[in-house]
């Protein structure tokens, strides 16, 4: 009689998981948006709080294309469950924003590009050069390959051929309360991966080791020099470095169970050169405009203009542009043509390649952009200048490859026609992030954990038991090897920082198993 009692609270239980977790909560899901005011749109209605801006005149998306994307934005926040998130399109240069323009994202890495910029108005002002070895700047840093000291330069540092790569296991991210200048003295000395200029790698180190190169050669924090010399001169109001004093800031989020749920990690100092500025849409409809050119008004601003001013102008006339001196107009103009020239990776930009953006050309690759990835972030920004076309995604979930899709398809969307072939090829999906992957298969290993629970209990063959948990012992250690090896992080940070929680759960349950399997067979073992 127990056993049976056992086998349906497993049924029963399995059944009310299932119904929790892949349940249909698309009514729930609105009710809690509509409580919330000036909220972003992943409903599951048409997103009806479009907020047309256009610094020169009102944009105007025609009716096609503004259903074709607000069915691609619910698209994305039904296959994501992404709770908030805005999208700039600029179309001929006008702009149109889906979602609060004033909500502020943490943009990940988009925030290389605003590193990128310091750097090259420190070289257009003689104060850096590229060909700086950043031991002359950072005293005492030094890096070695193959044992041997190895100089780095600054230009190495902007195009990610170091020799530092993206694992973190070889190269650790500042940890809390870190500042840039403790940071370097931790990283100093390490063993590159290739020696410098001899290879390409992305690494966060690299625009780390900028913001600390920008505070020594500038005597001011970073926050201190991209506020003054970066954001107040372009008219940014609404783009902080770390995290904002004040402003609509969007809580971050984490996948659990195949739903998301607030997730707030705080931003460490160390850490924001390469990854951790916030901005709005609006913000990054500026942003846009600046580098393509669009209805920019160059005149000689001063670059001590108060920035709460600035903010209030913005959004008290929106059509009204904040120029921009006409120095930073320059260094836009020789970034993009370095770009260009080189073809690669330059100043916290890259050239995207018209096989991801779906694009029905021949000519030469016009499009630039770069992501964004934070433990509860991802963007995305894609533009061409020449075709005065762009696309900015900004949400509150990690899951970058999805966030990919959704502003590469927009932008292809825009760029090939608005026909019905491309209104079908939009609409085919949201490419799956592996974090979406990772929640599905860990939550269906926890589910599958409750029910190995109750048949433990079940079970009184020790054979059987000891079988059992040799396997799931040996998928337990499986998981925890290869997962820092794939992600070339600490399973520490892969569990309690990156991954969705519902990984945490299943190799929890897993664990759980394992000693119940234990506790089990000595008990058998004690009859």
């Amino acid at each position: 009689m127990k056993k049976i009692v056992l086998i349906f609270v497993a049924i029963f239980i399995t059944i009310l998981m299932l119904i929790v977790i892949f349940g249909d909560f698309k009514v729930a899901s609105s009710k809690i948006k509509s409580t919330t005011a000036n909220t972003n749109t992943c409903t599951n209605t048409d997103i009806d709080t479009n907020t047309d801006i256009d610094i020169s005149t009102n944009a105007d998306i025609d009716t096609s294309t503004d259903t074709v994307i607000n069915d691609y934005i619910d698209n994305f926040c039904d296959e994501t469950k992404c709770s908030s998130v805005s999208v700039v399109v600029m179309q001929d240069g006008k702009i149109t924003i889906y979602g609060d323009e004033d909500a502020l994202y943490q943009i990940g890495s988009m925030t290389k590009a605003f590193t990128g910029l310091a750097v090259l108005k420190l070289i257009n002002e003689k104060v850096l050069s590229e060909d700086d070895i950043i031991s002359d700047h950072i005293k005492g840093f030094t890096a070695y390959y193959e044992k041997e000291a190895r100089d780095i330069t600054i230009g190495q540092l902007l195009t990610h051929t170091s020799g530092y790569t993206n694992k973190e296991t070889d190269y650790p991210s500042a940890l809390e309360g870190m500042s840039l200048r403790v940071w370097t003295d931790t990283i100093s000395g390490s063993e590159l991966s290739f020696a410098p200029g001899t290879g390409y790698s992305y690494s966060n180190v690299n625009y780390n080791l900028l913001g600390a190169v920008i505070e020594e050669a500038t005597g001011l924090s970073y926050k201190e020099y991209m506020e003054k010399e970066i954001l107040t001169p372009l008219g940014l109001a609404d783009t902080y470095v770390g995290t904002p004093d004040d402003g609509d800031v969007v809580s971050g989020s984490r996948l659990m169970f195949r739903r998301s749920i607030p997730y707030d990690i705080p931003v460490i100092e160390g850490r924001i050169p390469a990854g951790y500025m916030y901005s709005s849409a609006s913000d990054m409809a500026r942003w846009m405009q600046i580098w393509t050119g669009a209805d920019m008004t160059l005149s000689s601003q001063d670059d001590d203009a108060n920035k709460e001013n600035q903010k209030e102008n913005l959004k008290d006339n929106k059509e009204e542009n904040v120029d921009i001196p006409i120095e930073y107009k320059q260094l836009v103009c020789d970034i993009k043509a370095h770009i260009s020239s080189a073809g690669d990776y330059y100043a916290g930009w890259e050239y995207v390649s018209d096989d991801i953006l779906n694009e029905d050309t021949t000519d030469e690759k016009e499009a630039i952009g770069h992501s964004g990835g934070t433990p509860n972030y991802s963007s995305r920004i894609v533009f061409s200048q020449d075709k005065n076309t762009g696309v900015c995604v900004l949400t509150n979930l990690n899951v970058a490859a999805s966030t990919d899709s959704l502003c590469n398809g927009i932008y292809a969307y825009i760029i090939n026609g608005r026909d019905a072939e491309h209104e079908m090829e939009i609409n085919t999906g949201i490419a799956t992030d592996v974090w979406t992957v990772f929640d599905i298969v860990f939550t269906g290993m926890f589910i599958m954990g409750i029910v190995t629970l109750v048949g433990i209990l079940i079970v009184n063959r020790r054979c059987i038991l000891l079988v059992s948990g040799a396997l799931l012992a040996l998928i337990l250690i499986a998981l925890c090897v290869v997962m820092p090896i794939i992600f070339g992080a600490g399973l520490y940070d892969i569990l309690c920082i990156w991954a969705p929680y519902s990984m945490m759960c299943g190799m929890g349950i897993l664990a759980a198993d394992i000693a119940a399997i234990g506790v089990r067979i000595l008990r058998l073992k004690a009859r």
